[in-house]
């Protein structure tokens, strides 16, 4: 697990590196390139974090499934 959460975490670095290149950019066209970047690496965050709580979900749902005492 700590591979996915260091791949959150590292995703939403790159996403907040992003926004302070857009604001710091001069160039309309290049702040927006930004902008689409940081929005990009957040959405990928966020499929990581969905696919942890899925890959728990299904462990989960297989441990009770799993016949006791055999």
């Amino acid at each position: 697990m700590h591979d996915s959460t260091d791949r959150i975490a590292e995703c939403r670095q790159l996403a907040d590196e992003a926004d302070r290149l857009a604001s710091t950019s001069s160039v309309e066209m290049t702040r927006k390139d930004y902008e689409l970047l940081a929005q990009s690496w957040r959405r990928l965050a966020l499929s990581y974090e969905f696919s942890t709580h899925l890959e728990r979900f299904i462990k989960a749902r297989e441990s009770a499934r799993r016949p006791t005492g055999i």
